[in-house]
C-alpha cells in the first residue's frame, strides 16, 4: 500500500453523528459543515511557535534548520491545500474516519488522544500522516477499500509513522548520511550508493510503521484477515471500483450498436506483479510486506474477529458510496474521463436511471470529443494497455473511435439523455456544442446523416446512421444550420496565408487594447492561491515567514488597487479580512473548481453551466466575477511569473488572462502597480 508521508499541521473537532443525508438520486457533492478548524485561522509564525518544539536541540544548527524548514513547508503546503478547497471537515466521511480512529485510540491506551482527521478532495488511493498528528483519508481510498476493518489498519499504519517521528527523523538520518558522503566522495560507485541508501531508508521506515501498526491493530476488535489482505486495496484499483464486465450492450443506445471492432474478445490479464524489484522504490513491494506482516502475525494475540465497529456493513456501504460518487466527480473535473465512464457503469448497477451517473458519462464523453477535435485525445485518454480487468475494455472502446464516430456517438448519447432529463440545462449546452463541432470541426452537415450506408464504408460510416430520426426535429436541423456560416468562415481562414492570420490576429489584438474588454466589472471578488509568491532567501530556499508578511501586503496592494480601479473588491481567501464559515468555505470550494477545471482544460474550451450555489453566490453577492491570481518562482531564469485570471461565474468562461514578471527582488509595490493596471484596462 502506498502511504506517502506528508507531514501537515491542522485541526479537528470529531463528531460522531452519523445519518445518511445525501441522496443519490439528485448528488451536488460533498459540503464540509461547522467551524472552520481553528488551524487554518492561524497565522504560520503562531503554527510555527507550536510545532519547532518537537524539533532535537541536540542535533547540529544546520540540521535544525533543516528540520525547521521541513516544519515550514508542511504547514504552508496545508494552507495551500485549504485554499485549493482539498480539506473537508465536518463532513459524513470525516466525521466516519474520527469513529474508527476513536476506537483505535480507546484500544491503545497508550497512544496519545489528541489525533486530527480530514477527509481530502483527491483520488489517489492513499492516506497521508502529518507531523503533529494530523491525517489525511483520501476519498479515492475509501471508495476502494472492501471493509471497515482495512481502513483501520491503514490509519493503524499511519498512526505508527506519527509515533515514530519519521519526518523529523529521516531529516536528522539525511543530514548525517550526507555528512558521510561529502567525506567519500570519491569511493567507487558513490553516487549509486547515495541513491539506494535514500531508498533503503524510507523502504525501512515503511516497514516498521507496517509492524508497529499490526501491533496497534491487534489490540482492537477488528479481525486480523483485513490487516492481511489491506494491501490487495492498491493493486485492485486498477479495476475500477468492482471489476464488472463492461459487455458491448452497455454502449448500445436505442437499439443502435457499436460495431464488433470496438470491443476485445477477453481483457488482458494482470501485468501488475507483486514482487517488483524495490531498488528505486520508497516503499517495499507488496509481496514483502505481506510476507512479513504475515509471520508477525503469527506472534500476535488479536482480541477481535470483527469487520465492521464504528458502523454496520449497510452504512459503510453507503459511506463508501458517497465517496465513489465524490471521486467520480474529481476524476471529470481532472479530465479522468475513461475512469469516470467505468466508474459510473459499475454505479449504475446499483442506481439505475441516476441523474448524475448519466449526466458524468455525458460529460466525460463530450471532452473526449473536444480533446479528440483538437488532436490532444492522448492528454485525457490511457493506454488500454496499462489498465488492468474489465476497465480496460473502456480504454479500448474510446481508442477505436476516429473524429466522426466519436463526435456523433457522443452527439446521439446526449440526445437519448435529453429524453429522460429533459429539464437538464447542462444537456442543451453540450449538445449544441456538440453539434457546432460536428458542422465545423468535422464538416458533417444534418443531410450527411441518411439511412442506407454502402456495403463497403459501413464499417467505416456506420455513425451517419445515428442520427437519422433525431434530424427529423426541426429545431435540432436548427441548430446544425446555425452552425454553417462557421463552418464557411474556418475554411475560409484556413486557406489564408500565414501572414494574413498574422495580420488580423494584430488588428484584433489593437482593437481591444484601445477600448478594453468591456467587462465593466464594479464588483469583483478576489481569489488568491496561497502563496502568492514565495519569498526566497540567498540560499534559494523559500522563507515561509518573510512569504507570510509578503502576502499580506500584497492583500493590501490589491484593496488598494481595486479602489484605485474603482472595483469594489471581496476577498476569498484565508484571512483576518473576512469571516470565514462553512459556507463561505464551501463557496470557494466551488468557485476554485469552476476556475481549476478551466486552467486544467485550457487547451480545448469545455461549456459548462453555473450550479445552483455558484448561481445562489451570484445572486447573494452581486458578483458575476473572480479575479484570480497566481504566481510562481522560475529558478532557471530567476524571476516570478505572476498570472491573473477574470472568470465569469455565471458563463463559466476565463474572459480575460495577463501574465507579467518580475526579475531579481520582489516588491508589493511593484506588483500593486501591475493588478492597478491589470484592473483599470478591465474596467475600461
Amino acid at each position: 500500500m502506498k502511504f506517502k508521508l506528508l507531514f501537515l499541521l491542522s485541526f479537528f473537532k470529531l463528531n460522531f453523528v452519523f445519518s445518511q443525508t445525501i441522496n443519490f438520486e439528485t448528488y451536488k457533492g460533498i459540503e464540509c459543515e461547522g467551524s472552520v478548524p481553528q488551524y487554518f485561522l492561524e497565522n504560520l509564525e503562531t503554527q510555527l511557535g507550536k510545532d519547532k518544539l518537537k524539533i532535537d536541540l541536540s542535533k547540529d544548527e544546520e540540521v535544525q534548520k533543516k528540520a525547521l524548514n521541513l516544519i515550514s513547508d508542511n504547514s504552508n503546503y496545508l494552507h495551500s491545500s485549504f485554499t485549493y478547497g482539498k480539506v473537508m471537515f465536518g463532513d459524513e466521511l470525516t466525521r466516519y474516519v474520527g469513529k474508527i480512529v476513536k476506537h483505535i485510540l480507546e484500544s491503545n491506551s497508550s497512544l496519545p488522544k489528541d489525533f486530527q482527521f480530514y477527509c481530502k478532495r483527491q483520488s489517489d488511493v492513499n492516506a497521508v500522516c502529518h507531523l503533529n498528528g494530523v491525517i489525511f483519508v483520501n476519498v479515492g481510498l475509501i471508495a476502494h477499500v472492501n471493509d471497515e476493518a482495512e481502513l483501520a489498519f491503514i490509519l493503524c499504519h499511519e498512526i505508527s509513522h506519527f509515533q515514530k517521528q519519521h519526518s523529523l527523523n529521516s531529516v536528522y538520518e539525511d543530514y548525517e548520511v550526507e555528512k558521510t558522503e561529502r567525506e567519500n566522495r570519491r569511493v567507487k560507485d558513490y553516487y549509486q550508493t547515495k541513491t539506494d541508501n535514500r531508498f533503503l531508508k524510507d523502504r525501512k521506515a515503511e516497514l516498521e510503521a507496517d509492524s508497529l501498526g499490526l501491533f496497534l491493530f491487534s489490540n482492537t476488535m477488528y479481525a486480523k484477515n483485513s490487516a492481511l489482505t489491506v494491501f490487495d486495496v492498491l493493486h485492485n484499483a486498477n479495476y475500477g471500483y468492482e471489476n464488472q464486465k463492461l459487455t458491448p450492450d452497455f454502449f448500445n443506445i436505442e437499439q443502435l450498436a457499436l460495431p464488433k471492432r470496438f470491443f476485445m474478445d477477453s481483457v488482458s490479464k494482470s501485468k501488475i506483479t507483486e514482487d517488483i524489484n524495490e531498488r528505486y522504490y520508497t516503499h517495499p513491494n507488496t509481496k514483502n510486506r505481506k510476507e512479513i506482516l504475515a509471520k508477525l502475525a503469527t506472534t500476535l494475540k488479536f482480541k477481535g474477529t470483527q469487520t465492521f465497529i464504528a458502523v454496520k456493513e449497510p452504512e459503510f456501504n453507503y459511506l463508501r458510496n458517497l465517496a465513489r460518487f465524490e471521486n467520480i466527480k474529481l476524476q471529470l473535473m481532472y479530465g479522468d474521463y475513461g475512469d469516470v465512464i467505468y466508474n459510473a457503469f459499475c454505479l449504475l448497477k446499483k442506481y439505475p436511471n441516476n441523474l448524475f451517473l448519466n449526466m458524468s458519462i455525458a460529460k466525460a464523453y463530450y471532452g473526449l470529443v473536444k480533446y479528440k477535435n483538437a488532436d490532444e485525445f492522448k492528454s485525457v485518454a490511457k493506454r488500454y494497455t496499462d489498465v488492468e480487468g474489465e476497465a480496460q475494455q473502456i480504454h479500448y472502446v474510446l481508442k477505436q473511435f476516429d473524429k466522426k464516430q466519436l463526435n456523433t456517438y457522443a452527439l446521439k448519447y446526449v440526445i437519448s439523455l435529453q429524453k429522460k432529463y429533459p429539464k437538464e440545462s447542462a444537456l442543451d449546452t453540450i449538445k449544441a456544442d456538440l453539434i457546432k463541432e460536428l458542422v465545423v470541426v468535422n464538416e458533417l452537415k444534418a443531410s450527411s446523416f441518411v439511412n442506407e450506408i454502402e456495403p463497403q464504408n459501413k464499417e467505416k460510416e456506420f455513425y451517419k446512421t445515428f442520427l437519422v430520426d433525431d434530424i427529423k426535429n426541426k429545431e435540432l436541423v436548427d441548430v446544425f444550420e446555425k452552425n454553417y456560416p462557421l463552418l464557411e468562415k474556418r475554411k475560409k481562414e484556413s486557406s489564408q496565408s500565414t501572414a494574413e492570420k498574422e495580420k488580423q490576429t494584430k488588428e484584433r489584438q489593437k482593437e481591444i487594447e484601445k477600448n478594453g474588454p468591456k467587462i465593466l466589472a464594479k464588483d469583483i471578488a478576489i481569489m488568491i492561491n496561497k502563496p502568492i509568491a514565495s519569498v526566497l532567501n540567498k540560499k534559494e530556499d523559500i522563507d515561509y515567514l518573510e512569504t507570510e508578511k509578503f502576502n499580506s501586503e500584497v492583500v493590501t496592494a490589491l484593496f488598494s488597487a481595486s479602489a484605485e480601479a474603482g472595483i469594489n473588491c471581496k476577498l476569498l481567501v484565508d484571512t483576518p479580512a473576512i469571516k470565514f464559515t462553512d459556507k463561505v468555505y464551501n463557496d470557494l470550494v466551488e468557485i476554485n473548481a469552476c476556475i481549476k477545471q478551466k486552467i486544467i482544460h485550457s487547451t480545448v474550451e469545455i461549456k459548462n453551466t453555473p450550479s445552483e450555489k455558484i448561481i445562489d453566490y451570484v445572486n447573494t453577492t452581486k458578483s458575476k466575477y473572480i479575479y484570480f491570481v497566481d504566481c510562481d518562482y522560475n529558478q532557471k531564469y530567476r524571476k516570478y511569473n505572476f498570472k491573473t485570471y477574470l472568470f465569469n461565474l455565471l458563463t463559466q468562461k476565463i474572459v480575460y488572462t495577463n501574465y507579467f514578471d518580475y526579475k531579481g527582488s520582489l516588491k508589493a509595490a511593484n506588483l500593486k502597480n501591475s493588478i492597478e493596471l491589470d484592473l483599470k484596462y478591465i474596467n475600461k
